[in-house]
């Protein structure tokens, strides 16, 4: 079993520096590459999250950052898109950042698990993250997932709200999955 020191030794290794990890209840384990739809989805999210950060004077997102989560020394996460609200918490400069993420998106890849990947979100809110974005793009869906509420699942015709956290931004679904082929 690996703790978060192991973790942070095997990432400053050269030989692991191309791909990305986490580290779950103590096991090394690599994120697969996103697809090209799954990463044009993420652009996208990530342009809209930046234009909105910038226009609030927020801490901007940032893909693929890796997190310790508290009081755990057995779980590093790295999801896709995750966002520091505070702008006074510098970026880090070290592979595994030290705050929790306000904001946390992942976007579902053919091999992912839909339980799986819901498990991550009440990981995510039971560690202090305050807003989750499960992103499902066959399905053209995103599931919401907010402390002490139910989640909330939105199709084509809603919009993507960032309720208390991201005041103000609004996104409608139908745009994120706009130019993405069904399949």
């Amino acid at each position: 079993m690996h703790t978060v020191e192991d973790f942070e030794r095997f990432l400053a290794d050269d030989a692991n520096s191309e791909c990305l990890y986490e580290l779950i209840d103590g096991a090394i384990i690599e994120k697969l590459g996103y697809t090209d739809e799954c990463s044009f989805i993420a652009g996208l999210l990530l342009y809209w999250l930046s234009q909105y950060a910038i226009m609030q004077g927020l801490g901007l997102p940032g893909p693929s950052r890796s997190f310790r989560l508290p009081d755990n020394d057995y779980q590093v996460r790295t999801p896709n898109i995750s966002m520091i609200v505070d702008p006074s918490i510098p970026l880090s400069t070290e592979r595994v950042m030290a705050y929790i993420p306000d904001v946390v998106a992942e976007i579902k890849m053919p091999d992912d698990s839909i339980d799986e990947l819901r498990e991550k979100a009440k990981v995510y809110i039971s560690s202090g993250v305050r807003l989750v974005w499960l992103v499902f793009p066959r399905q053209k869906i995103v599931e919401v997932y907010r402390p002490e509420q139910p989640s909330e699942m939105l199709t084509g015709s809603d919009t993507l709200d960032g309720y208390d956290v991201l005041p103000g931004f609004s996104l409608p679904i139908a745009n994120l999955f706009a130019t993405t082929q069904s399949g």
